[in-house]
């Protein structure tokens, strides 16, 4: 039926230029490129819509013009060629909004606001070109795009980092739209990452369920209309078959036959295409799963630090004021010496604890100056620092102290090293910790996680999670006899 009426156009395309009808010329260029897009040939269709733009601006037809635009800004953006639409829907937006066609500028809007999503990620920009075309949806009365206007408002608050926002719109969207199903799991999707970051895991996992539930109707649904759709049209031909002449017979027959040759390889490719979707939508789906569990464990490590934060602060102000303010009434006291002493081993070992769990270096002064502290304080540790000295994010620097505690802790403890060398590289984007030991060393291939110090609890692996959660890398390097390598690689927003 398509290339039928591909072929239809084009006739007409060739009558109109023969006699110099521009305007209709123009119109069927603009029917062609649709088609094209249609097909997904998407250089065919820039190819005719530039052809009829050419003819509009002749003819100064604003209106042609301006759908040409839109329609050329929303082919680029989905090639991803994000200025020369911008520059497109913009030109639309211009153009429409001169002449009063409200339809097509609320469109060229919507269109304009995913090109700053997508493109730029520009949230503030798209939000602003969101709530303009929605305010003309309610000045003009216009249904058809307030659904999708409000799903692209969600999507902008998520970027936003405005979850509250985004679960309650993406939510309303939701409840709304009973009818397309693609809005729905795109809904869905942005309720499940709203929900993750707001730490609500029980409306994300529900809405994990709702979307894997869409994603099977989705193919189900779209399979039924492919078969449907053949069953139709094996009927017409079976009912054509029967009325033909009967000296045609044998000829109809090898076309039938053909035809349900061809109708078995378009019901392949379609299950094809079907099964194909259906993985696509399972990997989205274990992404999104990932992505909860990376969430909820960095949750947990941000509790933890707040937690090790307080406790720190409490046992440094608090208790250890407590003790101090003891050890002084007790100076007059000859026959108390011994627990003056045993005071003064309490005050040290109680600062020490306090420094471990959360270094007052770290907090006043940064990452190199805690690092420096800690390795003077550790036998036989050589500290070098690398690259940029900027200050970076307290999750990121709380994270790389307490890599570097626990390996050097490991290598003197359990490693039996007498030489730890300890580095830390930080550039623009990233920063990299290796630290390296002469100790006993251990099989990487046998030994999944070396002993680590019970009273902190951190043995490797609890230390790969950790470095997961913040998005980062640590790759192991040992061997029984030749000491270790550890290197832990991490982004820096």
């Amino acid at each position: 039926m398509i290339e039928e009426s591909l072929q239809q156009y084009m006739k007409a395309l060739s009558i109109y230029e023969k006699i110099g009808n521009k305007k209709s010329s123009m119109l069927v260029l603009s029917a062609i490129a649709g088609i094209h897009r249609m097909l997904n040939d998407y250089d065919r269709a820039i190819y005719y819509l530039e052809k009829s733009k050419v003819i509009a601006e002749e003819l100064n037809d604003f209106n042609v013009l301006s759908r040409t635009y839109y329609e050329l800004g929303a082919i680029n953006m989905g090639n991803g060629a994000y200025d020369k639409a911008l520059e497109q829907v913009l030109k639309a937006i211009e153009i429409s909004h001169s002449n009063n066609w409200i339809i097509i500028e609320t469109y060229a809007m919507y269109a304009a606001a995913n090109v700053y999503i997508d493109g730029f990620q520009d949230f503030d920009q798209a939000e602003e070109y969101v709530k303009q075309a929605l305010l003309m949806t309610e000045k003009y009365d216009i249904p058809a795009i307030v659904l999708e206007l409000q799903l692209t408002l969600a999507k902008i608050h998520l970027g936003q980092k405005r979850y509250k926002d985004c679960d309650e719109l993406a939510s309303m969207v939701y409840e709304m739209d009973t009818v397309n199903i693609e809005r729905r799991m795109n809904a869905s999707l942005l309720i499940i990452d709203a929900n993750i970051f707001l730490g609500n895991q029980a409306k994300a996992s529900s809405f994990l369920n709702n979307y894997k539930n869409l994603v099977n109707q989705f193919n189900k649904d779209g399979l039924h209309q492919s078969l449907s759709e053949m069953e139709v049209k094996y009927k017409t031909e079976k009912k054509d078959l029967r009325v033909a002449d009967m000296e045609k017979e044998k000829v109809l027959g090898i076309v039938g036959g053909g035809l349900l040759l061809s109708l078995l390889i378009l019901f392949i490719i379609l299950h094809r295409l079907a099964v194909a979707k259906s993985k696509m939508c399972e990997q989205q789906v274990i992404q999104v799963e990932q992505e909860k569990q990376i969430v909820a464990t960095q949750a947990a490590l941000d509790g933890e630090t707040a937690e090790r934060t307080r406790m720190a602060r409490d046992l440094h102000d608090g208790l250890g004021g407590l003790l101090s303010v003891v050890k002084l009434n007790l100076d007059d006291v000859e026959h108390l010496q011994n627990a003056r002493d045993t005071l003064d081993k309490s005050i040290e070992e109680l600062r020490r604890v306090a420094h471990h769990m959360m270094p007052e270096s770290l907090l006043r002064y940064g990452l190199k100056a805690a690092l420096e502290d800690f390795c003077l304080s550790a036998p036989n540790v050589q500290f070098d620092y690398f690259g940029d000295d900027s200050p970076i994010d307290d999750r990121t620097a709380i994270l790389i102290y307490r890599c570097t505690y626990e390996l050097v802790n490991n290598a003197i403890k359990y490693a039996n090293a007498t030489t730890i060398q300890v580095q830390l590289y930080q550039d623009t984007d990233r920063i990299s910790l290796i630290v390296e030991d002469n100790g006993c060393g251990f099989d990487t291939e046998t030994v999944e996680t070396p002993k680590s110090d019970v009273s902190t609890g951190m043995g490797l692996g609890n230390l790969r999670a950790r470095v997961a959660a913040g998005k980062g890398i640590m790759d192991i390097s040992s061997s029984p006899g030749k000491g270790t390598e550890v290197h832990v690689k991490l982004p820096l927003s």
